[in-house]
């Protein structure tokens, strides 16, 4: 079905607008649109829906919305599209801070697409739009499975998080982009590619936190687990941000937990440090914190101790997020900040960068610290703080917020410009942005960041988009 507000036969790249019957007579027609199991919708109000994210600092309106009814839809539209050097881009939740994910041409609005089209006790098979929170649900009540990695906001999409990273607080599998078994990508000519570790795997590594800059996931394969009955979680609350990172590393290294999470929320008086650890189980093999939280700087009897059933679990952050959206959080300016940064740099960064952690820097943001194994992360195109000789790196993410909606230019650029200054000195120290979060990012900036990688991935890049048409929000290839 094609749904739109006229009937569209072409796209005039000069106005920047769709062609309908009703201005064909003044304007010189385009091919026609291909028949669509979906919509393609040019009302404003669908255009608008799409023309921000969860930053709320850049607007970029596109000039029409695909919502498609299949992977085909997809395949026809950015066939269309390259021949006509139109824009496209893909976005699931929009969840991305600086406008990464928008255009001005065809936005494709995955958040459609949200079959389980295959499972199996070992994997998976799932369109790019279901969030992991349904798919963990789905795989557990039908198989007890879970995928390895989950991230701790579980209404995020599939596609959306292969396509940055995906860190969650597990830390034997590493990101979620190390858990895929395969692919199908619709590239930038419109070709729908299956790609593996084992086929295609240049356009696999590419794609894989690729940022959609090689194509869009339309379907991905991803493993399956054992998932756990319970989980025993214990909270500890630091003083020092040295002794804080310290646990963190001691606890993630030594490899018996089965997660490790660190927060800073903001407090009246300073900040209140937070390190989450969990450990798997069934009932009747409950674990000894006496065992699993020695020789830490806080001693172990300190901690909070709490034990849940793993679905409650699994889902708690978002029962604790949701209801902030009732009270206006959506509309909040949000100029985050995500690096990934040396183990061996983290607490000395952290102290430097945030003295003060008041509620009026923060908003209603809080301060979270992934640590991953490097020996986990399997992908060579994935960037990677400089190796300092531990086995571990941090991404801190500085999830800040205003305390009223926007527009507010001056605090944006306040932030931005701070961002930018946290980013010197981070890059200067080894970190490599998470590319989520509010920077103004030059092709320089990528080139420098993948260093001698760069040259091959801008090979890939004009192998599978050679019209340079995905992605532009981004804007990594300008010019490359």
């Amino acid at each position: 079905m094609l749904a739109v507000t006229a009937a569209v036969i072409g796209f005039d790249i000069v106005a920047g607008q769709w062609i309908t019957h009703g201005t064909a007579a003044a304007q010189s027609p385009f091919d026609n649109v291909p028949e669509l199991d979906g919509e393609l919708l040019l009302d404003n109000g669908a255009r608008a829906s799409m023309s921000t994210d969860r930053g709320q600092i850049v607007t970029r309106i596109p000039a029409a919305v695909l919502r498609p009814g299949s992977a085909t839809d997809i395949q026809k539209m950015i066939q269309f599209c390259c021949q006509r050097g139109i824009p496209v881009s893909a976005r699931g939740d929009g969840h991305a801070t600086h406008g990464q994910s928008l255009t001005d041409g065809l936005a494709i609005e995955t958040r459609s697409l949200t079959a389980i089209h295959e499972m199996s006790d070992d994997h998976v098979v799932v369109d790019p739009g279901i969030f992991w929170g349904d798919l963990a649900v789905a795989t557990y009540n039908a198989r007890r499975r879970t995928p390895p990695v989950i991230t701790t906001i579980t209404k995020l999409t599939v596609g959306g998080t292969l396509s940055v990273g995906g860190a969650g607080a597990n830390v034997h599998f590493g990101l979620q982009t190390d858990n895929v078994l395969e692919l199908d990508i619709v590239d930038g000519t419109g070709t729908l590619r299956t790609c593996s570790a084992t086929r295609n795997r240049d356009l696999f590594e590419a794609v894989l936190g690729g940022l959609g800059q090689f194509g869009v996931i339309v379907r991905a394969t991803i493993p399956l687990i054992p998932a756990p009955t319970r989980v025993r979680e214990w909270r500890f609350n630091y003083i020092s941000n040295a002794d804080h990172v310290t646990d963190t590393r001691l606890f993630t290294l030594r490899g018996e937990l089965d997660e490790v999470h660190s927060e800073w929320l903001p407090g009246s008086t300073g900040p209140v440090r937070l390190v989450t650890v969990a450990k798997y189980f069934e009932p009747g093999a409950e674990p000894d914190g006496g065992h699993y939280l020695r020789g830490g700087t806080v001693p172990g009897v300190l901690a909070i101790q709490e034990d849940y059933d793993w679905l409650p679990y699994l889902l708690r952050s978002d029962a604790l997020v949701d209801p902030f959206s009732n009270l206006g959080y959506d509309q909040l300016l949000k100029p985050w900040f995500d690096v990934m940064l040396p183990d061996s740099v983290a607490a000395e960064f952290i102290a430097a960068e945030f003295p003060e952690w008041t509620p009026e820097i923060m908003g209603l943001g809080v301060i979270d610290l992934k640590t991953v194994r490097r020996s986990r992360v399997s992908n060579p195109m994935f960037r990677l703080p400089d190796p300092d000789g531990s086995d571990i790196y941090h991404t801190l993410s500085v999830l800040r917020t205003s305390l009223h909606p926007g527009p507010d230019p001056a605090y944006v650029e306040y932030w931005l410009t701070r961002n930018r200054q946290m980013y010197e000195r981070a890059r200067a120290l080894g970190g490599v942005r998470y590319a989520a979060d509010s920077q103004d990012f030059t092709t320089a900036d990528w080139a420098a960041e993948y260093g001698d990688r760069w040259p091959e991935l801008v090979a890939r890049k004009r192998r599978y988009d050679p019209e340079s048409i995905l992605g532009i929000g981004v804007d990594m290839f300008a010019g490359a």
